[in-house]
């Protein structure tokens, strides 16, 4: 079973669901946390490679945290005496911003964590680290953060995490997968050059079979 989604705020003119169909429909909006997707387990990697092919279709809008196929975002300097942390989004060559409020807060947030987890306090600058990601992605009104970081998928009933929806890739391709088909895609392959895929019934006879 699908955990329940906590859909962001929606841009002006959009439905606040990406499965509602209609004029204002909008893609499913996910973020591939770079430094959180290391080292997975293989069934995890499959996954994680699915998604990044699907990543390619129009009805996906992709996000990483870092530089590479994909348009990405940039945390600024973390001052904790400053109202605001900056949030740089970069595609296509050009850029806009947001912010992640409250700098001291999610300092003290991941102090919290780390105490619950029963790590040392040395080790808090990476939970830190996973927790802005998490606000970032939050405030750019992304649905899906797809990690590995267990900082976030083992205490995303908190409440300031269960709002950027950190999901594992074989959860997020769950998700993803039901998301396609719900618009009619049943695409097996994509990339920026075309895609590859099935017609309904014969996605689900070659699903059939293959049970």
């Amino acid at each position: 079973m699908i955990e329940r989604i906590l859909w962001p705020q929606p841009n002006p003119g959009e439905f606040p669901s990406p499965f509602i169909r209609g004029d204002k429909e909008r893609p499913l909006r996910i973020t591939l946390h770079t430094s959180g997707l290391n080292n997975l387990p293989d069934d995890e990697n499959e996954a994680l490679v699915a998604l990044l092919e699907l990543a390619n279709l129009p009805e996906i809008c992709p996000l990483q945290t870092s530089p590479g196929e994909f348009p990405y975002f940039e945390i600024g300097q973390v001052d904790f005496t400053a109202d605001t942390i900056p949030v740089t989004i970069t595609r296509d060559g050009d850029s806009r911003h947001s912010c992640i409020w409250d700098p001291s807060e999610w300092r003290n947030l991941a102090y919290y964590l780390s105490s619950k987890i029963g790590i040392a306090h040395s080790n808090v600058e990476l939970i830190l680290k996973d927790l802005l990601t998490a606000a970032a992605h939050h405030s750019l009104n992304q649905d899906i953060l797809i990690t590995f970081s267990q900082n976030l998928l083992r205490h995303r009933g908190e409440n300031f995490i269960k709002e950027a929806n950190p999901r594992s890739p074989i959860e997020a391709a769950k998700l993803v997968g039901l998301f396609l088909r719900s618009r009619g895609n049943y695409a097996y392959h994509a990339s920026k050059s075309g895609r590859a895929g099935f017609d309904r019934g014969l996605l689900y006879w070659v699903l059939t079979r293959h049970r």
